[in-house]
């Protein structure tokens, strides 16, 4: 029996890895052309976290539908509390 998955071809693998390098070498320089679009400063703290946090919430948004989308239901999150 062979494994289909996406992880046991090198040519996946390596498009993923080239993937992920891209997205994480653009990091800074699109949050700074962010700064630049919204004219935040750098010294603007309270903006700066303002614009961290929709980043975060949109990076959650398109985690989650497309994550929804392949499980063929909405992913939903449970928190578990264990205070004993």
């Amino acid at each position: 029996m062979t494994d289909k998955s996406i992880l046991s071809n090198i040519r996946g693998v390596s498009f993923g890895a080239v993937l992920c390098c891209f997205l994480w070498g653009s990091a800074t320089p699109s949050i700074k052309t962010g700064y630049v679009l919204f004219n935040i400063a750098s010294s603007d703290t309270a903006s700066v976290i303002l614009f961290a946090g929709v980043r975060f919430l949109f990076a959650g948004f398109f985690t989650a539908v497309p994550g929804s989308i392949l499980q063929r239901k909405i992913l939903v999150l449970h928190w578990y509390f264990d205070c004993k």
